[in-house]
């Protein structure tokens, strides 16, 4: 997998309801690597800004270069935000999100 050798992952969607949360989220997390993801709703109900990702603008390319630039010269930040998203990836394991899938079906029977 060629994403481990980068240090920064992009999510750039233009569009996502809250709760429409891209898979590739998850990947994301259990990589441990420092996120930059659009300012979508779908990414904002899940990631925490300077936590486990920097958020841009979705329509702004200015905001989206210097939130790139934070994370190519800050390596602590990048660092902190991979560590926290490796140890967020665990509560996001396929078997937990299933039994949450679960737990939701059957809160609405």
């Amino acid at each position: 997998n060629n994403l481990k050798e980068v240090d920064i992952l992009l999510l750039p969607q233009l569009r996502g309801d809250e709760g429409a949360v891209s898979s590739k989220m998850y990947e994301y997390f259990a990589l441990g690597k420092a996120i930059l993801a659009s300012d979508i709703p779908a990414n904002l109900s899940k990631m925490k800004e300077s936590e486990n990702v920097l958020f841009y603008k979705k329509d702004s390319i200015s905001d989206f270069q210097e939130k790139l630039r934070m994370l190519i010269e800050d390596s602590d930040l990048r660092e902190r935000m991979g560590k926290n998203n490796y140890s967020l990836s665990r509560g996001y394991s396929f078997g937990k999100r299933a039994e949450a899938i679960v737990n939701l079906i059957k809160s609405n029977i």
